[in-house]
């Protein structure tokens, strides 16, 4: 080895930057690149395909499920009032319109779960 070559690791006037930190930056960089089997069938595009394909779909899943979880709240929100009847029902703790017990029994009775 001639004494103008170095030996590994990065210093001025090399790839890396600057004789501080050059390392570190590289090995940033480096962990982003997608590493992957030589002998796998897959190439970088199917790959990168499949893994947007992957993140959609994840997507989708959380949209629906907060959707969903939206639409129980309103739900629970709305009927919130039929839900628990008292023994003694008075107009006065169940709201408007449920003015004796037939008529919370019977209005409750549609929403349920």
């Amino acid at each position: 080895m001639a004494s103008n070559e170095s030996s590994g690791g990065n210093g001025p006037g090399k790839p890396g930057g600057k004789a501080n930190g050059g390392k570190r930056k590289q090995l940033r960089f480096k962990a982003k690149v997608v590493v992957r089997c030589v002998e796998c069938a897959w190439s970088r595009q199917r790959l990168k395909q499949h893994n947007n394909n992957r993140r959609e779909h994840r997507a989708k899943r959380k949209k629906k499920k907060k959707k969903e979880k939206k639409e129980q709240k309103e739900y629970q929100r709305q009927f919130q009032k039929c839900v628990d009847i008292p023994s003694e029902c008075t107009p006065g703790a169940l709201g408007s319109g449920h003015h004796n017990e037939e008529q919370a029994r019977h209005k409750t009775s549609r929403h349920k779960i």
